[in-house]
C-alpha cells in the first residue's frame, strides 16, 4: 500500500499515494498479461484458420509488453545495487551501501514501531515471520525497485505477497519515522488478513478490504506526527462542505484531484472516532473480523452494532462539531492579502511564489494542466506566460518543487530549480531573457533544493550524500561546488541573503518529547566567518525561511499552534511574531525585491492559491509570540557496529491456485496457476496450464521476467492442444516460444523488440484410417518505438501525444513458412481548449506485404464507425479521427452500492467525431476505397470496487456514403 508524504513532516512536497491497485499487484502486468493474451490469441486461432492469424499474437504480446495505465511513465534503472541484509530481532533490513550510516537508526525505528504496534492492539497474529524491509537513498533511486510500480508521489510501499516494506530515506528522519510507522502497520495487517493456511486464496479478498480501515489505521498509528496537515486537511473540508462519504472511501483510486490526502486524512480521523466513541479495542476487533467475512455492513454492526450509513452520519457529525468550533476566529487567506490565482474545474497546487525584478512579474510553480510547469504572471495585466514545462520533457522529466522550489537572480536573468532526469537530480538554469533552459551537474544523485544568488553570480544547494545533507555552493556553471555545512540532522530551504554575506537554513534536531522527536529550526550562517546561530526555537516546526531584502527580517512557515501559519522574526531584536491565523494553512511565503509586499500559497477549498499581501499591513497583525521550547535531547542516534550478509538470490512462491474436477462431459480437468518470484523482484516467473481429458484439450504457458537490468527482458513458452470443431474431426497442436526486450529510453520513448518461433501441426481426422497431418512453422520478428507525453488534470487526456510505430515481419528461413512484412504508424495528439474541453486528433496507417500479407478491415469501431453493406478490407489502410470531447457533468459522483460488483460514476462526457479512412486492396490491379462518417456519443468514467477504472461508451455514426446509422458500445475511447 502506499503512502501520502506530510507538510509538516517534509515541507511542500506534496506526495500522491499510488491507487490501490498498483499497491498490492495480485497479478503483475509483466507476467500475466502476456500468458492472457496469448491464450486468448491462441482461443481465436481455433475458430480462424487463416494463417496470418499467427502475425498478431506477436503483435498482442507486444502490445502487453508496452501497456501502461494512465498517467504512468517508463521505468528506468540507471543504478545497480549492492544489496547487504541486516538482520534484527523482527527485521530483515536490505539496505546498500549509501544507506550503511541510516540502518542503525532505521532498526531503531523499526522495533519500537514494531513492539508499539504489536503492544498495544489485540491482532490475531497467525505466526511471527521476519518482515523484509528494503531501504532506498532518494527517491529516484526508490523509483527503481522491482518490488511494485513506483510514481513520482509514492512514499512508501507495503506488498502482500513476500510482505515486504519498501521505503525511501530523502534526509528528514521525522519523514522516516512516520514512513515506517504507517507501512508497517500495513505489514501487520497483512500478516493478520493473509496469514495462515493457503495464503494466495486470501490474497484474492484484497480489494474487498476497504482503504477506511487499512490506511485509517495506518494513519492512526503513526500518532501526532501528522496531526497538523490532518487537522488542516480536515479542518478545510468540513469549512468548504468537502468531506468524502466512507461508502466511498472503499478506494481512493476515484478521488478527484489533491484529494488523496484528505481520504487519507479522513480514515485517519474516523479511526481516532471510532477510539473515542466505542473504545479502542474495536480497532482490531474490526481488522480481526476481516478475517472470515467481507461485507462492512455485517461487521459493523457485529463490532460497532451500527451500519455503515449511520456511522457515516454519526461520524460527518463528530467531524463538523469539531473542526467548526476550532475554526472560530480563524480568517480566509482574503484577510491578509489579494488572490491572483484560481482554479477552475478541478483543484490547483499553485506553489513557490517569487517576485521578478521591479515587482511586476510573480514566477511560480502551477499544476492547472494537469502536469507541473512554470509560469510568470504579470501582475498588472493578468498574462500568464508558461516558461517550463510538458514542450521541456526531453530535458525535463520531473520538476520538483519541495524545498525552496523556484528561485530567480536580478533583472529575472535566471530561474533555478531542481529537477529529474534519468533517475538523478540536477538544478536547473532558465534563462528568462533567451528562453533557453539547462542543467547543471553537481555530482550528486539527490538535491533537495536550490537558491540563486542576487547577483546571479553563485547557486546554493542542499543535496544528499553518505546518508546525511549538506549545504554547497557553486558558481552559474556548475563548477567550483565547496561544501557549506554538513550535519547528522537533516538540513533544507537554505536561502541567500541579497547580499549575499550569510545564509538561513532550516535544520532538524532530535527532541525528548515522545509526540514529537524531532523538530525543525531555523539557523543563520555568517559565510566570512563561519558563524551558525540559532534562531529559532518554537514548538513544532519553522520552515521555508525569505529574508527581508535588507537582511534585517526573516519570514517563515511554522506549525507551533497545530496550524500552518506565517511568522516573523526580527534578527536584530530575536523577537519571534505571527503574521497569519489562517483557516487552512499559508505556505512558501516570499518577499518582494522592495520588501513592501509578501507573496505565499494557501492552502483553502482543497487547492492552493497564491496571494500577495502588503507587508505593512501584515505586521499590523502581529501579534508577539511567548516561545514554548522544546527541551532538546543529548541521546545521539545509535551507530554501532552492524553484523550484515550479502544478498542471495533465493526464489519463492508469490501465487499458486490449482483446480481439478471430473465430470462426465469435460472428464478429469486440472488447471494450475503458479508465480514465483525473488525478493528484489528482478526474476519473476509464471506456470499456467489446463487440461481435460474428455475433449483432448491441453495447454501451457511459461512466463519468465529479467528485470534487474535497464533493458527488460521478457520469455514466454505456450502450446495448446485442442479440436476446431464439434465432431472431433480437426485438430491443431501449437507450440510457440517468444523472447522480448524493452529498452526504455527515458520516462516517454522507449523501444520494443520481440522474436518467435512457432510450430502449427493441424490434424484431419475425417478419414480415421488415413489421418493428414500438416506441420508449418513460423519465424516473427516485431520492433517497436513508443513516445508518450499525454497528459490528463483528472481522467480524460487534455494536451500532449503518443507516437508509436510497429514493425512485423516473417522469413522462410530456417523453415519458416510465413512470409510478411506489417507497418503500422499511429499519432493521437491532443489540444487543450479549457474547462477539460479537448480536440482529439488520430491518424493510423497499416501497410502489410509478402507473400502472406494480411487484410484489414476499415469499418470498425476503433477506425471509421459506420454501418457496413459489405465489410471493406485491404492490405494498406489509413484513418484519420477527429474528436471534440466535451465534459457534460464533471463530477456525477453515483455511486451503485447496491450491486456487487460496485460501480461508481465519476464523469459524463460528449463526443462528436469524424472519421475518415482509405484502404487500398490488390484486385489484381491496386482499388481504394474511400469511407467517411460523423456522429456524437457519450461516455461514463466509471470505477469498478472504486479501485479499477472502466469507461463505458456510446457512438451513434452516419455515413451519406450509404445514408445508415450504426451504434456502437466499447469500453474506452477510441483512441
Amino acid at each position: 500500500m502506499g503512502v501520502k508524504n506530510l507538510p509538516n513532516l517534509c515541507p511542500d512536497f506534496p506526495l500522491k499515494a499510488s491507487a490501490q491497485g498498483r499497491q498490492v499487484q495480485i497479478l503483475p502486468a509483466v507476467i500475466v498479461l502476456p500468458a492472457i493474451i496469448v491464450q486468448i490469441a491462441a482461443a481465436t486461432n481455433r475458430k480462424i484458420k487463416s494463417a496470418k492469424m499467427k502475425n498478431k499474437l506477436l503483435l498482442l504480446l507486444l502490445l502487453s509488453f508496452i501497456y501502461t495505465p494512465l498517467n504512468s511513465a517508463n521505468k528506468v534503472i540507471t543504478k545497480q545495487f549492492n544489496w547487504q541484509i541486516y538482520k534484527t530481532e523482527h527485521f530483515d533490513i536490505y539496505f546498500y551501501d549509501e544507506g550503511k550510516n541510516i540502518a542503525p537508526l532505521f532498526e531503531d525505528f523499526l522495533e519500537k514501531s514494531y513492539r508499539s504496534l504489536t503492544s498495544e492492539h489485540n491482532l490475531q497474529i497467525e505466526k511471527e515471520e521476519r518482515i523484509p524491509v528494503f531501504l532506498y537513498i532518494g527517491h529516484n533511486d526508490f523509483e527503481q525497485t522491482n518490488i511494485a510500480d513506483i510514481g513520482e508521489g509514492t512514499g512508501g510501499v507495503t506488498e502482500a505477497f513476500k510482505n515486504r516494506l519498501v521505503l525511501y530515506y530523502n534526509g528528514p528522519k521525522s519523514m522516516l519515522l512516520y514512513l515506517t510507522k504507517h507501512e508497517l502497520t500495513h505489514a501487520i495487517e497483512f500478516n493478520v488478513l493473509f496469514g495462515g493456511f493457503w495464503k494466495s486464496a486470501k490474497l484474492i479478498k484484497f480489494v474487498l478490504y476497504p482503504n477506511w480501515l487499512m490506511e485509517g489505521l495506518a494513519e492512526y498509528n503513526t500518532k501526532d506526527l501528522a496531526s497538523a496537515e490532518r487537522d488542516m486537511y480536515l479542518r478545510d473540508a468540513v469549512i468548504s462542505g468537502n468531506l468524502i462519504s466512507l461508502q466511498k472511501l472503499h478506494s481512493f483510486g476515484h478521488v478527484k484531484p489533491h484529494q488523496v490526502t484528505l481520504a487519507y486524512k479522513e480514515s485517519n480521523a474516523l479511526m481516532l472516532f471510532i477510539e473515542q466513541e466505542y473504545g479502542k479495542d474495536k480497532l482490531a476487533e474490526l481488522l480481526n473480523s476481516y478475517r472470515e467475512k467481507i461485507d462492512p455492513n455485517m461487521i459493523l454492526l457485529e463490532t460497532l452494532g451500527i451500519s455503515l450509513d449511520d456511522l457515516n452520519i454519526k461520524f460527518n457529525e463528530y467531524l463538523e462539531e469539531k473542526y467548526t468550533f476550532e475554526s472560530e476566529g480563524l480568517q480566509e487567506p482574503e484577510k491578509y492579502g489579494k488572490r491572483i490565482t484560481a482554479s477552475k474545474i478541478y483543484n490547483d497546487f499553485n506553489t513557490n511564489p517569487v517576485f521578478g525584478t521591479e515587482d511586476k512579474k510573480l514566477f511560480y510553480i502551477t499544476d492547472k494542466k494537469g502536469f507541473t510547469e512554470i509560469v510568470c504572471q504579470n501582475l498588472e495585466t493578468g498574462i500568464i506566460e508558461m516558461l517550463v514545462g510538458q514542450k521541456d520533457k526531453g530535458e525535463l522529466e520531473y520538476l520538483n518543487n519541495s524545498g525552496r522550489g523556484l528561485s530567480v537572480s536580478k533583472d529575472n536573468n535566471y530561474l533555478v530549480f531542481v529537477g529529474e532526469k534519468q533517475q538523478k537530480d540536477y538544478i536547473y538554469l532558465y534563462n528568462y531573457h533567451k528562453k533557453d533552459l539547462s542543467k547543471i551537474k553537481t555530482g550528486f544523485d539527490v538535491i533537495n533544493s536550490a537558491d540563486i544568488s542576487y547577483d546571479g553570480s553563485k547557486i546554493l544547494f542542499v543535496a544528499l550524500g553518505g546518508g546525511y545533507t549538506g549545504i554547497y555552493t557553486c558558481d552559474i556553471n556548475g563548477t567550483a561546488i565547496k561544501q557549506v555545512f554538513k550535519d547528522l540532522n537533516d538540513v533544507s530551504d537554505a536561502r541567500f541573503s541579497k547580499d549575499g554575506t550569510f545564509m538561513v537554513f532550516t535544520k532538524e534536531t532530535k527532541t525528548s518529547s515522545s509526540k514529537k522527536p524531532y523538530q525543525k529550526d531555523l539557523y543563520k550562517y555568517i559565510f566570512d566567518s563561519n558563524e551558525l546561530i540559532q534562531l529559532t526555537d518554537m514548538e513544532g516546526d519553522e520552515f521555508s525561511p525569505d529574508i527581508s531584502p535588507d537582511g534585517s527580517k526573516i519570514i517563515f512557515v511554522s506549525d507551533s499552534d497545530g496550524m500552518y501559519n506565517l511568522y516573523e522574526f526580527d534578527i536584530n531584536t530575536k523577537q519571534t511574531k505571527k503574521l497569519t491565523n489562517i483557516v487552512g494553512g499559508n505556505f512558501n511565503p516570499s518577499f518582494s525585491n522592495s520588501g513592501k509586499s509578501i507573496a505565499f500559497s494557501s492552502y483553502r477549498k482543497g487547492s492552493r492559491q497564491i496571494y500577495i499581501a502588503e507587508t505593512a499591513l501584515l505586521e499590523n497583525e502581529i501579534k508577539e509570540i511567548v516561545k514554548e521550547s522544546i527541551e532538546k535531547s543529548s541521546v545521539l542516534d545509535r551507530r554501532g557496529s552492524m553484523l550484515y550478509s550479502r544478498y542471495k538470490l533465493y526464489p519463492s512462491t508469490d501465487l499458486f491456485f490449482p483446480l481439478f474436477y471430473y465430470s462426465t462431459y469435460d472428464g478429469l480437468y486440472i488447471a494450475m496457476y503458479w508465480q514465483i518470484s525473488e525478493m528484489l523482484g528482478n526474476h519473476t516467473a509464471a506456470v499456467s496450464t489446463q487440461y481435460s481429458s474428455g475433449s483432448e484439450f491441453l495447454d501451457y504457458s511459461v512466463n519468465y521476467a529479467f528485470l534487474k537490468y535497464r533493458p527488460q527482458l521478457f520469455f514466454n513458452f505456450t502450446g495448446e492442444g485442442a479440436y476446431l470443431d464439434w465432431y472431433g474431426q480437426y485438430y491443431r497442436v501449437i507450440h510457440s516460444q517468444t523472447v522480448g526486450v524493452n529498452y526504455p529510453i527515458d520516462r516517454v520513448n522507449s523501444v520494443i523488440f520481440a522474436a518467435e518461433n512457432s510450430v502449427n501441426t493441424f490434424l484431419d481426422k475425417t478419414d480415421p484410417v488415413n489421418i493428414e497431418k500438416t506441420v508449418r512453422n513460423g519465424h516473427a520478428f516485431a520492433v517497436a518505438y513508443v513516445n508518450n507525453t499525454i497528459e490528463r488534470k483528472f481522467i480524460q487526456p487534455t494536451s500532449g501525444s503518443r507516437f508509436e510505430i510497429t514493425q512485423q515481419f516473417g522469413i522462410d528461413d530456417f523453415g519458416g513458412d510465413y512470409v510478411y512484412q506489417n507497418t503500422t504508424v499511429e499519432y493521437n495528439k491532443y489540444f487543450s481548449l479549457g474547462k477539460e474541453h479537448a480536440l482529439g486528433n488520430r491518424l493510423m496507417g497499416i501497410v502489410s506485404g509478402g507473400r502472406d500479407k494480411s487484410e484489414y478491415r476499415l469499418e470498425r469501431f476503433d477506425r471509421v464507425r459506420m454501418y457496413a453493406n459489405n465489410q471493406v478490407y485491404g492490405s494498406k489502410l489509413l484513418v484519420y479521427n477527429l474528436e471534440w470531447r466535451f465534459p457534460i457533468v464533471y463530477d456525477i459522483d453515483y455511486y451503485t452500492a447496491f450491486m456487487f460488483p460496485d460501480f461508481l460514476f465519476r464523469s459524463f462526457y460528449g463526443t462528436a467525431f469524424i472519421d475518415n479512412g482509405f484502404v487500398s486492396k490488390d484486385i489484381p490491379e491496386e482499388k481504394i476505397d474511400y469511407r467517411y462518417s460523423y456522429g456524437i456519443g457519450i461516455g461514463f468514467d466509471t470505477f469498478v470496487l472504486q479501485s479499477f477504472y472502466m469507461p463505458l461508451n456510446f457512438y451513434a455514426a452516419y455515413s451519406p456514403i450509404n445514408d445508415k446509422y450504426e451504434y456502437y458500445f466499447n469500453f474506452g475511447s477510441v483512441f
